[in-house]
């Protein structure tokens, strides 16, 4: 385990605990239910989805799912 994922994993555990996300069970009926997302071709969907998460915490927006609203 590198230390990068560490700290993931205590974010992400974090998370949990204080009951921003919560866990249920899900089948591949629930496929589609998940949001989907058009990436530009030559651009990695994590390095959008970081950027997303950066650009939320620099101007203290909580982070929400999408269609949470």
């Amino acid at each position: 385990m590198s230390i990068g994922s560490a700290r993931e994993f205590s974010r992400y555990t974090s998370l949990l605990t204080r009951g921003v996300i919560r866990l249920k069970a899900t089948t591949t009926s629930d496929l589609d239910r998940l949001p989907r997302y058009d990436v530009p071709v030559g651009v990695s969907p994590l390095d959008l989805l970081l950027a997303d998460r950066l650009a939320s915490e620099s101007v203290g927006l909580p982070i929400a799912a999408p269609g949470a609203d």
